[in-house]
């Protein structure tokens, strides 16, 4: 059975999902309560990040597996190969289709720091390219090595998109790759300005796979700030530096920025990947309440 996720974007409904972190302690007990709002809320998937940052959490396949099974909604499991080699890349993308996990995202993953103790993490020549192509092989029953399947799986398989990038050219040949080597659908970075994404689409016309723009909602100037300098990928406009560092309500303001964004682009892209700040996961609320979005919930 494919997943419900997929037949919304084939569909072009609109889509919400959210980042979940795995917890970084094997009590759960105070983990799951953070999401029992979801129940009743137009929220399609939960994105289940994988060792973001570098820090040793949960695995995603085991939390992406349990999500599903108390809440009743599909994730997306992110799966980050820097971390891994082909084997247990192999293993893991089995293990999660067994248990029911559909939706894959594939990321290279977040180095660790210099000082971290995870430094002499395992070396890897694996791309994210290399996910989405072993999970192609799976869809098309077929093993590790091309050998026949005696049965195929039903991958929904994402890929990165970086709208804030300083060589398009060079994003546009990484994003054709993807697209060749099996992916379905993209997710962004968080980004503040419609701008950023018309200019790409004024060049390229459209997206040749469905677009879920990541959406971070600034908390205050130094949130900014840190975002801007410490997170790969993440290039906030002078204008909207601005509006945060002259807020007299700087959470108001960040999420009025944020779903403003959303609204201006509805027709040009196919959903939104709402990156929780501070793992506030029900802030989501406060951000649905102002988009002007058609929802794919009933």
């Amino acid at each position: 059975m494919e997943s419900n996720f997929k037949q919304k974007l084939t569909d072009k409904k609109f889509v919400i999902t959210m980042e979940v972190s795995p917890p970084d302690e094997f009590d759960l007990k105070s983990f799951f309560p953070k999401f029992d709002f979801i129940k009743t809320q137009k929220i399609d998937a939960l994105n289940v990040t994988d060792t973001a940052r570098a820090q040793g959490r949960m695995s995603p396949l085991a939390i992406s597996s349990l999500i599903q099974n108390e809440f009743n909604i599909e994730t997306i499991m992110h799966i980050a190969v820097r971390h891994r080699n082909l084997l247990s890349l192999h293993s893991d993308l089995m293990g999660a289709h067994a248990l029911g996990i559909k939706n894959i995202f594939s990321v290279m993953g977040d180095k660790p720091k210099k000082d971290s103790p995870f430094i002499n993490s395992t070396f890897s020549d694996l791309t994210p390219n290399s996910a989405l192509k072993l999970m192609k092989n799976f869809n098309n029953g077929l093993s590790i090595n091309g050998a026949k399947l005696k049965s195929s799986s039903n991958f929904f398989k994402g890929a990165a998109f970086n709208p804030s990038t300083k060589n398009l050219e060079k994003e546009m040949e990484n994003l054709r790759l993807k697209v060749e080597s099996g992916a379905d659908f993209l997710l962004t970075q968080p980004f503040y300005s419609s701008k950023t994404l018309l200019d790409i689409l004024d060049i390229i016309g459209e997206f040749p796979i469905p677009l879920i723009i990541g959406v971070l909602p600034l908390r205050s100037i130094k949130n900014a700030e840190f975002l801007q300098k410490n997170v790969p990928g993440i290039n906030i406009d002078n204008h909207t530096m601005n509006l945060m560092e002259s807020s007299k309500s700087p959470i108001k303001t960040g999420l009025e920025i944020s779903s403003s964004l959303v609204n201006q682009l509805k027709g040009k892209i196919s959903g939104m990947y709402y990156i929780p700040p501070f793992n506030n996961y029900k802030s989501i609320l406060e951000l649905i309440e102002r988009l002007e979005i058609p929802f794919s919930f009933q």
